[in-house]
């Protein structure tokens, strides 16, 4: 993996937790920490849209639409169902 020794760190919501919840549409964008060019790699994308795809899977959403730039990547997502967690 093109990425040794570095970590993700989440930033704080800007919305109450609640507001991620249910049935909503919900943008995300991820960045690398440092700026690193993490998205350049085929490899690293699949690996990422596929623990993308079974975390949105395990917490009832739809994955609507991904953009991967070189050191971030857009997601949007929303809830299918009423205890959907985004």
């Amino acid at each position: 993996m093109p990425w040794p020794g570095r970590q993700v760190r989440e930033k704080r919501h800007r919305l109450p937790r609640e507001c991620y919840q249910g049935e909503v549409s919900v943008a995300f964008t991820c960045c690398v920490i440092d700026d690193y060019s993490l998205f350049t790699s085929a490899e690293v994308v699949s690996a990422f849209v596929q623990r993308l795809r079974q975390a949105a899977e395990k917490n009832h959403c739809a994955v609507l639409i991904c953009c991967y730039m070189p050191e971030h990547a857009h997601i949007l997502l929303q809830g299918r169902e009423p205890w959907a967690d985004t």
